[in-house]
């Protein structure tokens, strides 16, 4: 398990690599999220099915991480709503949170793409915009599906084979 912690946090940095490269945020905006999966936070991914553009095989390896670090450390929920296709980041430290979005995925593309729009927000945790717009995460949160392999299973039988191909 530790050679797979270890890879994990290499694709991490890598991850992280990309958004310096690739976006406005500071690495002090985006590291808390690295740091905190290599050793003491946790990242809660919220995800859809929305086109069905989201792959089965990502959805398995975002399983595999839950299972590695355990549901308290990295969790994914599905959401509920047809249309749920939100880009929102929330990066948390004791005093500050960043919080961005907009219409990017976290790929090289979509943080290069030129068709694609950001906000981002860098304010007090104690904010009270920090709570409004965190609480609709939480409320979307509480009504979503936990991941399980059964949904990712039923989702890959009802996807249509060409579904998420760029033509």
């Amino acid at each position: 398990m530790a050679n797979n912690h270890s890879e994990i946090e290499r694709r991490l940095w890598a991850s992280a690599d990309e958004l310096r490269a690739n976006s406005k945020l500071k690495s002090s905006e985006y590291s808390v999220p690295v740091l905190g999966l290599s050793g003491r936070g946790s990242v809660r991914i919220l995800t859809g099915f929305y086109q069905c553009f989201t792959k089965p095989d990502a959805l398995r390896k975002l399983l595999t991480l839950k299972s590695q670090f355990g549901a308290s450390r990295f969790d994914v929920r599905v959401a509920n709503g047809l249309h749920f296709h939100w880009k929102a980041y929330f990066l948390f430290t004791a005093s500050k949170a960043t919080i961005a979005i907009g219409s990017s995925n976290l790929t090289s593309d979509g943080l290069k793409s030129s068709g694609e729009m950001n906000l981002t927000l860098s304010l007090p945790r104690s904010a009270a915009q920090v709570g409004a717009i965190h609480g609709v995460f939480e409320a979307e949160w509480k009504r979503a599906k936990p991941l399980t392999a059964t949904l990712i299973s039923e989702y890959e039988k009802a996807r249509p084979k060409q579904a998420g191909r760029v033509i």
